[in-house]
């Protein structure tokens, strides 16, 4: 396919940035929930003050974010259908995967209690998703050397 449909890549496109600020929020949501669980004082880490599984939550995080950027472009090269759906595909892949570290952060932080722990792993979803975020002009040369 060339870039005879545009109408079809522009709707993925902002499929994608739709997406893509769902789950930005969805991280400010996790980071938010960690002041709110201290003020509410009912939770019980099961192993209490434990950094060590902070920094193992991070190096696993960070290794996530590096997979996320490998997956996007395997989906992008090996991927099938028009160049649209591919892109779309490949912005799923990266996003859903540069959204885990947050996950983490809520678990470590449910795990712990330490706030210290999790709020690095916020930093870095949300810097994995700002990495990945969508670009118009990125998507538009992608539908051309794809087609």
């Amino acid at each position: 396919m060339s870039i005879a449909h545009p109408l079809d890549l522009r709707a993925q496109y902002r499929a994608a940035v739709v997406m893509s600020v769902v789950l930005i929020g969805a991280v400010a949501i996790c980071w938010s929930l960690v002041p709110l669980l201290g003020r509410v004082g009912t939770l019980r880490p099961a192993f209490a003050g434990n950094g060590q599984l902070g920094h193992l939550a991070l190096a696993l995080g960070i290794v996530v974010v590096v997979v996320a950027g490998v997956m996007r472009r395997a989906t992008l090269a090996r991927g099938g259908g028009p160049p649209a759906a591919r892109l779309l595909a490949a912005s799923v892949v990266a996003s859903a995967l540069a959204e885990v570290p947050a996950v983490l952060g809520l678990v470590v932080y449910i795990l712990t209690g330490l706030p210290t722990a999790s709020y690095p792993l916020f930093v870095l979803s949300l810097a994995a998703l700002l990495l990945y975020f969508p670009r118009w002009s990125q998507w538009r040369d992608g539908a051309k050397a794809l087609s």
